[in-house]
C-alpha cells in the first residue's frame, strides 16, 4: 500500500480528531500538498462539525438503575445455581460414600456371604431401610437448605 492510500484511510479519523499526534502532522503535512486528500479532509472536517452539533438521545429515565439492578439479578442467579451445583454434587458425593459404606459394612457383617434364610437377613433389612431412611432426611435437609437460600436471594432482589 502506498503513503498516499494509507493517509486517505486515516481522513476521516484525523478529521475527527481521534488520531495519535504523530499520525495527525503526517496526514496533515500530506494534504497540504496533495489536492484530491486535501478536500476529502475538508468533506470530512465538515461532517465532523455537523456531527458534533446534533443532540445527543436522551437516555429514558432510570436506565441506568434498571440495568443496574438487572445485572444483580443475572449475577444473582448464576450464584445460586453455583451453590445449587455445589449442594447436589456434594449430596451425590454422599449418596455414593454412604452407598461405599453401607457395602463394606454389609460385607463385614455377612462374612461376604448373604442367605435369605439366615439370621443375617434380617439385620441386612433393618440396616438397608436405616441408611435408605437417612438418605432420605439428607435429601429433605438439602432441599430445604435451597429453598430457604432461594427464598433468601429473592428477598435482597
Amino acid at each position: 500500500m502506498s503513503e498516499h492510500e494509507s493517509i486517505r484511510e486515516l481522513l476521516s479519523l484525523a478529521a475527527a480528531g481521534v488520531l495519535a499526534p504523530d499520525d495527525q502532522r503526517r496526514v496533515e503535512q500530506h494534504a497540504a500538498v496533495c489536492d484530491a486528500c486535501r478536500r476529502q479532509l475538508e468533506v470530512w472536517q465538515s461532517y465532523s462539525r455537523e456531527l458534533v452539533r446534533l443532540p445527543a438521545p436522551a437516555a429514558p429515565r432510570h436506565l441506568a438503575e434498571r440495568t443496574r439492578a438487572r445485572v444483580l439479578e443475572q449475577r444473582a442467579a448464576v450464584a445460586q445455581k453455583r451453590w445449587d451445583d455445589i449442594v447436589l454434587a456434594v449430596l451425590v458425593l454422599f449418596g455414593w460414600t454412604m452407598t461405599l459404606v453401607t457395602w463394606i459394612v454389609f460385607r463385614l457383617f455377612t462374612g461376604g456371604m448373604l442367605s435369605v434364610l439366615e439370621f443375617g437377613f434380617v439385620r441386612i433389612v433393618i440396616w438397608s431401610g436405616a441408611s435408605t431412611l437417612f438418605a432420605w432426611l439428607t435429601a429433605a435437609v438439602a432441599a430445604v437448605m435451597l429453598g430457604s437460600q432461594r427464598r433468601a436471594v429473592r428477598r435482597m432482589l
